[in-house]
């Protein structure tokens, strides 16, 4: 269940070297898990940092989202008090879930090193990517957006397509990039989450 094949592997990898990373992908190729391993990466690996995560719907956040963080942090064995909505290590050292209407909530966070993490991005409203900018102003801060592209506008079209696309690093994931398309050695547990080469045909 923990183990990522190599689409997954070029995006924990280009949210290590890059602050703007955008993943527009296909239906069942794991975003949400990946999403979940990039939280638990960056607050686990950075003391008394800041992760925010938004999705369009507070169900997308809770049962998604924050289900995947719950599993993900129980499986990997790490310390922290794990909540509905939030990962709390300390008071200056955490992690939290709002949905995108609350975007007040997203504002006057400070730390050294934040990230936030957009799932479903397509679907998230400019309000909440201006309410973030505010939180995203040291060096060590870092902005994810991941979902599919179902929209024509919007900060995560523009940051594939539009005048933002050169400030951000871009990756596009197809059904027919992942290991049941490309015979990638993976485990079955993991083939079996990933969408089928019968729902494609």
């Amino acid at each position: 269940q923990g183990y990522p094949w190599a689409k997954q592997v070029e995006i924990h990898q280009a949210l290590r070297d890059h602050p703007k990373v955008s993943v527009r992908s296909a239906h069942g190729v794991g975003k949400t898990r990946c999403a979940a391993w990039s939280l638990l990466w960056f607050l686990f690996t950075r003391k008394n940092s800041i992760v925010l995560t938004t999705a369009p719907t507070f169900r997308q956040v809770v049962e998604i989202l924050w289900r995947e963080i719950r599993a993900m942090q129980g499986l990997a064995g790490l310390p922290g008090e794990c909540l509905q909505t939030a990962l709390k290590i300390h008071d200056q050292w955490h992690a939290l879930g709002f949905s995108t209407d609350e975007p007040n909530r997203l504002t006057g966070f400070h730390a050294e090193d934040i990230l936030l993490i957009c799932d479903e991005a397509a679907g998230i409203p400019p309000a909440i990517f201006d309410a973030a900018d505010g939180v995203l102003t040291t060096e060590g801060a870092k902005q994810f957006l991941i979902g599919n592209p179902t929209s024509g506008f919007g900060l995560f079209y523009d940051s594939h397509h539009g005048r933002a696309a050169p400030l951000w690093h871009k990756i596009a994931i197809s059904a027919f990039d992942s290991p049941n398309f490309t015979g990638e050695k993976c485990p079955d547990s993991v083939k079996k989450r990933l969408t089928s080469v019968q729902w494609v045909q």
